[in-house]
Parts: structure tokens; sequence; C-alpha cells
């Protein structure tokens, strides 16, 4: 861009996209990386020291369910649960930017969260695609979350990311039903839940907390 003349001038060409233009210290030109993106989603094996590929694609965030059958992934925007090596895969939502969740205990369904800046709406559906629900608001920010076996999902989070003394929140969601309400206040982010629907267990900093649902 020509700051005398308001003028621009294309510098590179070619598939794209190119990224993290940067001065070259000599001044003869720009460094920048250009491609696209790739990657794979693998299981390692820690007795046999080997890997398997899940996903030829740039998949993120996976999540195990409880029985370790079942994943849950992201692929560009859009949510993808499989087996664990892969097969019967079903796409179950897309969006500009989703987050996994967590797998219910039984297994036959998950959440997951859309994010948007201080608007996060989080969602239940079954393995299938069916029966897809909207859970009732809760936090702007959704981080972390847990299915716990008492039929709540709890969601740990911030209300705003703005706001600079800003710290986790814990709602408890109703799955089946059309309750939020605050669970815990500064007690960590909730990651687990026991399979009895006791005990949450919370990221805290520094450590991780143990933390009893009915007290």
């Amino acid at each position: 861009y020509n700051l005398g003349n308001k003028s621009y001038t294309q510098l590179t060409s070619g598939p794209g996209p190119d990224y993290f233009p940067m001065k070259d210290p000599a001044g003869k030109g720009i460094l920048f990386v250009n491609g696209k993106k790739s990657g794979f989603l693998s299981a390692y094996d820690l007795r046999t020291k080997s890997s398997t590929d899940i996903v030829s694609d740039l998949a993120m965030q996976p999540t195990l369910s409880r029985d370790g059958k079942r994943i849950m992934y992201v692929i560009r925007g859009e949510l993808w649960v499989s087996d664990i090596d892969g097969n019967n895969r079903t796409k179950l939502a897309s969006a500009k930017f989703l987050s996994t969740g967590d797998f219910s205990p039984d297994g036959l369904r998950l959440s997951y969260t859309e994010t948007n800046m201080d608007a996060d709406q989080n969602f239940v559906v079954n393995l299938d695609g069916s029966h897809l629900r909207q859970l009732p608001r809760s936090l702007g920010n959704s981080e972390s979350c847990a299915w716990s076996g008492d039929g709540h999902l709890y969601v740990s989070g911030f209300q705003s990311l703005n706001d600079p003394s800003r710290h986790y929140q814990t709602w408890r969601i109703s799955v089946d039903g059309d309750s939020a309400e605050p669970f815990t206040d500064k007690c960590g982010a909730v990651m687990d839940s026991t399979l009895d629907g006791k005990y949450l267990l919370s990221t805290t900093f520094p450590g991780i907390s143990e933390l009893s649902i009915p007290d």
C-alpha cells in the first residue's frame, strides 16, 4: 500500500493462501508463509508404540467417549463424530466457530458449543444427528464442560472476555429441561465428572481439584 497516492500493488500470486507477511531485514522483499493447512488425527498406542490415522485431515479438539469407542472432532467449522478407527463418520453441525463439548455418560449424546464473542450457545445432539436441542443460556464464553451422571451439563467460563476482573464461573444446565443456574464461582474450570454424579474435577491455579456436587 502506497501512503502517498493511496494505491495497492499485489506482491504475490498463486494458489495461496499467504500468511504472516514480514519485512526482509535486508530490505529487499517480504517473507511469508504460503500453502494450505494440512494434518492428521491419529491414535497412539502406548503399549505397541504405534500410531493409526483416524482422519486424514486437519481435525481439531478431539474428545473421546467414556468407553473409548467414539470420538468427536472439528474440521474447518464442522463437528464430526466417528468410531475410534475413523469409520461410521457423521457430521452433526456446522458453524463459523465450533468447540467440542462432552459425551453423555451413556455415550448416546454429546454437547458442543457455537462460539461467538460473549454470546456462546451450547447444544446437545444424538450421535446420529437427531434431536438437536439448544440449551438454556448460561455463560458468555464457555471454556470447558463436563456431563455428569445426574443429568446435568456443567459449563465453566466467563460472562465477558472484556472484563479485566473476570474469573471462572461454573453453571449447571439441565440437559433435558429448561433450567440454567450458577453453580460455583472462582472454583476453576470443570473438566470431567464421576459416573455416579457426585464429583467434578476442575483445574485450579495451580493444580486439580475435586468438587462435591451435592455439597
